[in-house]
């Protein structure tokens, strides 16, 4: 599915590897390396690279209605329609959430990174973290040439199948992704960077370690007339014959036994299970 303005998240993340590799700095104005830029106001020379990601730039939806603008074909295009647009405040001294910053920073990425926008994603991002489901793509046609199925929404207690609005995406909506590669990003978010194959390298006796609490209950449960027998001088009892004695004690032991034994089985069997690709095209 389309994942909407979490897109942005990305495109931040895109700017700042490029700020990581010095190519760009957070207070470099956009122009330095966006030199097509330009808005109908002589202050846009004056906007930054760190005001484009925190929605400051001084633009908004008042100034420009940019989902009823002319649907662009990609990012030049998007950032090329900001030429006869006015904007709203002075750079940095107020906050619009507005998506043709993120359309602009793209832009950027692609301008900077010397490749589009999609192939950056895919060879810094989607790749390393083996998010091989996911894409970006520029407007509604491409979201479902990516695979979407057409939504519903609810009118009248019915659902209705309804096309996707036409709109400009990429940078600021554009990423299309599964549930699994979503858990891959997350997985990068929590972990320092490190991706989902990252996070599984440990060392054995770590994992050994966390599994032995689960056996011992399991062990408990198969064991239980054995231990019932320790405070009885060993006389043998059977495990039949240890329910009938303690039913209370043993039923919680056996059902928690059986739960952490589905719970190991799942496991194993997703560690045994061939790693699966998902159906789809790769970047855009």
């Amino acid at each position: 599915m389309g994942v909407a303005s979490v897109s942005k998240a990305f495109t931040a993340l895109a700017v700042m590897q490029l700020v990581e590799d010095g190519e760009i700095a957070l207070d470099d104005p956009v122009v330095d390396h966006l030199p097509g830029f330009t808005t109908a106001d002589p202050r846009s020379a004056e906007i930054t690279v760190r005001q484009l990601l925190t929605h400051t730039f001084g633009m908004s939806d008042t100034a420009f209605p940019e989902k009823g603008a002319p649907v662009p074909d990609d990012l030049e295009g998007a950032v090329a329609r900001l030429a006869g647009v006015g904007l709203a405040a002075d750079p940095g001294a107020e906050e619009h959430y507005h998506n043709p910053d993120h359309h602009v920073a793209a832009r950027m990425v692609e301008v900077v990174g010397g490749r589009s926008f999609g192939a950056f994603l895919d060879e810094r991002t989607f790749t390393p973290l083996g998010m091989d489901g996911t894409v970006t793509v520029d407007t509604a046609d491409e979201v479902f040439a990516a695979g979407v199925a057409r939504g519903h929404i609810a009118v009248l207690g019915r659902a209705v199948a309804v096309t996707e609005p036409e709109g400009y995406f990429n940078g600021a909506g554009g990423v299309v992704t599964t549930a699994d590669d979503m858990a891959r990003w997350l997985t990068a978010q929590n972990n320092g960077g490190e991706g989902a194959v990252g996070a599984r390298e440990r060392p054995w006796w770590r994992t050994a370690v966390r599994l032995l609490p689960g056996f011992a209950v399991i062990a408990a449960a198969v064991s239980a007339n054995r231990l019932v027998a320790l405070p009885a001088q060993g006389r043998h009892i059977t495990w039949e014959q240890t329910f009938y004695v303690a039913p209370t004690g043993l039923t919680p032991l056996v059902a928690a036994a059986l739960a952490v034994a589905a719970v190991y089985a799942v496991r194993l069997a997703r560690l045994l299970r061939p790693e699966v690709t998902p159906p789809g095209p790769r970047g855009a």
